[in-house]
């Protein structure tokens, strides 16, 4: 967990999260970016979007009521046969009361680039807030300024909450493994866009 905290951790203080009480952003949009999704008839819509789906999605129906924006656009496609997390976004944003006339879906875009152009499309140069988890906002942020969108970011499901060295954090666990390869995975894509590889 130590090496796990000490690689996420920069990325997740890259960027603050949207506080209480600071001055609302005049932007018409919200945008959730994609994670994973498995919808099976067995359960709710709760249980097929991943955790870090669901952070991110309850996340941005949070800051569309508190800040009074009108539209929520979320995003995330997958290969045939798969479930397109932008799908599972708007049944579960309905679920709480969303309308279905302030969701737009854009269910094809399957990485974050893609993502990013999709956005740009609809938005053109209209700044938005843009919801990710803590851990790929950095990227995702340079994807977007990457195609000319302007986000504003506003990271959730922060994984590193706590700076202190306690005794736990030196017994090794899968958690840590987890942060170790969700690091790498975006140490390696911000190397990516540098390099100017899609």
């Amino acid at each position: 967990p130590i090496v796990g905290d000490a690689l996420v951790g920069p990325l997740e203080r890259a960027y603050p999260p949207l506080r209480e009480g600071a001055p609302n952003p005049a932007v018409g949009y919200v945008v959730v970016l994609g994670s994973g999704y498995t919808p099976r008839d067995s359960i709710p819509v709760t249980a097929a979007l991943d955790q870090t789906g669901l952070a991110r999605i309850v996340e941005g129906i949070r800051l569309m009521r508190r800040l009074g924006i009108g539209k929520l656009v979320l995003s995330g496609g997958a290969p045939p046969g798969h479930g397109r997390p932008a799908v599972g976004y708007a049944e579960l944003a309905r679920g709480l009361g969303v309308p279905a006339s302030s969701l737009v879906i854009l269910d094809q875009a399957q990485n974050t680039m893609d993502e990013a152009r999709a956005v740009r499309e609809l938005l053109g140069d209209d700044s938005f807030i843009l919801v990710t988890s803590a851990v790929h906002m950095s990227r995702a942020v340079r994807a977007m300024q990457r195609v000319g969108a302007h986000p504003i970011p506003a990271p959730t499901g922060q994984s590193v909450v706590d700076s202190a060295v306690l005794w736990k954090n030196l017994l090794p666990d899968s958690s840590g493994l987890q942060k170790v390869e969700a690091a790498l995975h975006e140490y390696l894509g911000l190397a990516a866009l540098v390099a100017g590889i899609d």
